[in-house]
């Protein structure tokens, strides 16, 4: 049989057999469907007027010498996930320098253009589904429960969402750890085995900590890697520790895993990022939320999306799955529930090879992890699901096999018939959110691209409306984004009757010497009023095969807005009115 090495030196890493070859065409498939969902629901969307306007302008302002240097240092400013909430270039520059460089290749390379930023992204979706197959594949040599796994996180919806918001580059970051997850695994193997020499070794993990460094200069979710390297390191040889620590390979392997730590705790106040006024932030203090984990893994009960009103063991409504239960939805819940409890009472972990069984354990442990790390953050924002919905998803995956490969035929033949009906199920809901999504956040940057021009040209007159003219005109330059643009008032995100009172137009009138409001509802705008002049209309749909085919298939037809300038009414004293 044909077979394929990775060296290393004069030895080789590993090596792939011409029959596993061929299993891989698979997950190049996977790929492609998994980068043409991310496409086909990304595309001909314009960048968002949120965070993205402020990192194309960090992108641009700082040069690729300062990014290259700030990736190059070691050191962290800060435990957890943001400073809170100052944004732009303290983020990108202290936490994210990978990031920012990222876009600074995009935008020399595609400019102003967003759709080459969302397809780069989508190429990330793809890449995280072939790791996902190919780990299930390592572990059950069984590549249907490899494909479908795949298929399955490569629709779930905290991906789309970080796929949305280009300024999210969470993917890319899971890329660096599944990157990193597989050396380290592969280096410990050979370690384990005695075909590594200390110097190979010495490389290996020099190349390890690379990667776990741009990881984390990517996004602050990889810190998790140094301490799970460690802990499985620990845990594997507590038992014998003298042998462990008289190893040469392993003395090398484990001091690289400590001077990862380096970059994940804050040692020093020296490489503290700057905010846009000057100041010098402070770290922020280690703080856990035991609440924000049960939200994340059983019910989230309070997000600023929908809530759930019950728990997905006992409910087959659908909500915005925003928690690992939900997502997984009814049937894969009690099916993976049954697999744990199985596996743990019946103790059959089948045939498993050496390595198969450190990697199971290396799972374990990477689930674990993450699922303390959902307490970092204090909001349960669904994004943060991403990551860890990948050990999760290769965890159920592999219980689910390993149960059914220890049932009766008759009883197997149920089971499967439950996991199948239980992935179409949990696939096709997470499908119908994720086009939710595209609908609702993806019309609000429609919508706000195309109000733009109209307030642009009525407050600014002749001067030119382009990219760069609007980020200025958003204040973008000073960290700020069009949530500081408090005088217009739109009905994008639902019910504003409030704020379309004349009363609060007159007060942000007041504020700020103008006011603007954009509404689908024309009924809240009296006929004769003179307050309310039209500047213009448009609809919250554009060119893209979305909106040409799901939105025709639902019969729905794009509701259309109308963009007015509010001018107040002055009784014959000169005094402004609100009525």
């Amino acid at each position: 049989m044909q077979s394929f090495y990775v060296r290393l030196g004069k030895r080789a890493l590993f090596v792939l057999e011409s029959g596993m070859s061929k299993k891989w065409i698979i997950g190049i498939l996977l790929a492609l469907i998994g980068f043409s969902w991310a496409a086909f629901l990304t595309e001909n969307l314009p960048f968002n007027t949120m965070d993205d306007m402020n990192y194309l302008y960090q992108a641009k302002a700082n040069s690729f010498p300062a990014v290259l240097k700030r990736i190059a240092n070691p050191l962290t400013p800060t435990w957890t996930y943001q400073f809170g909430s100052i944004v732009g270039d303290q983020r990108l520059m202290g936490l994210r320098p990978v990031e920012l460089l990222s876009w600074k290749v995009l935008l020399a390379l595609f400019h102003y253009d967003p759709a080459p930023y969302y397809l780069f992204k989508a190429l990330w979706l793809g890449i995280i589904g072939v790791f996902i197959f190919g780990f299930i594949l390592f572990l059950t040599r069984n590549t249907l429960i490899s494909f479908l796994a795949g298929i399955f996180y490569c629709t779930t919806l905290p991906n789309f969402m970080t796929l949305f918001y280009l300024s999210d580059f969470g993917l890319l970051a899971q890329i660096f750890q599944a990157a990193a997850i597989t050396f380290f695994l592969l280096i410990y193997f050979r370690i384990e085995e005695g075909r590594f020499t200390a110097r190979q070794t010495l490389l290996s993990c020099l190349g390890l900590l690379a990667i776990t460094l741009l990881g984390i200069k990517t996004y602050e979710t990889i810190k998790i890697l140094p301490p799970l390297f460690l802990g499985f390191l620990f845990l594997k040889n507590v038992r014998n520790i003298p042998r462990w620590l008289g190893n040469s390979r392993q003395i090398i392997l484990l001091s690289a895993v400590l001077l990862g730590f380096l970059m994940v705790v804050p040692i020093t106040t020296s490489f503290q990022a700057v905010d846009t006024s000057g100041n010098v932030a402070k770290n922020t203090p280690l703080v856990y939320h035991w609440d924000t984990v049960y939200r994340f893994l059983i019910q989230n009960t309070r997000n600023a999306w929908e809530t759930e009103g019950d728990i997905a063991f006992f409910s087959l409504k659908s909500y915005l799955p925003f928690s690992i239960a939900r997502t997984f939805g009814f049937f894969l819940c009690w099916l993976t529930l049954f697999s744990a409890l199985w596996m743990a009472f019946k103790r059959n972990t089948g045939k498993l090879e050496a390595r198969q069984r450190h990697t199971v354990h290396f799972l374990a442990l990477w689930a674990l992890a993450n699922l303390v790390a959902l307490g970092l953050p204090q909001e349960s924002d669904g994004r943060h699901l991403m990551a860890p919905l990948i050990p999760f998803t290769i965890g159920a995956a592999f219980l689910i096999t390993q149960t059914y490969r220890g049932l009766s035929k008759t009883i197997a033949k149920i089971f499967v018939t439950f996991g199948l009906v239980g992935w179409v199920f949990a696939t096709l809901t997470n499908m119908n959110h994720d086009m939710y999504f595209r609908k609702f956040l993806g019309g609000v940057s429609i919508a706000q691209e195309k109000y733009m021009p109209f307030i642009y040209k009525d407050d600014r007159g002749s001067e030119s409306y382009n990219f760069e003219n609007l980020m200025a005109y958003m204040r973008v330059p000073e960290g700020l984004c069009i949530w500081n643009m408090r005088f217009i008032v739109d009905d994008l995100y639902g019910d504003f009757s409030q704020l379309s009172k004349p009363e609060k137009l007159l007060s942000l009138h007041r504020e700020f010497g103008k006011a603007y409001l954009v509404t689908q509802d024309e009924g809240l705008i009296p006929a004769q009023d003179k307050r309310y002049v039209k500047l213009g209309s448009f609809d919250q749909v554009n060119k893209s095969l979305y909106s040409r085919w799901v939105l025709r298939f639902k019969k729905k037809k794009a509701g259309i807005h109308h963009v007015y300038k509010f001018i107040p009414i002055q009784d014959s004293a000169g005094t402004t009115i609100a009525r």
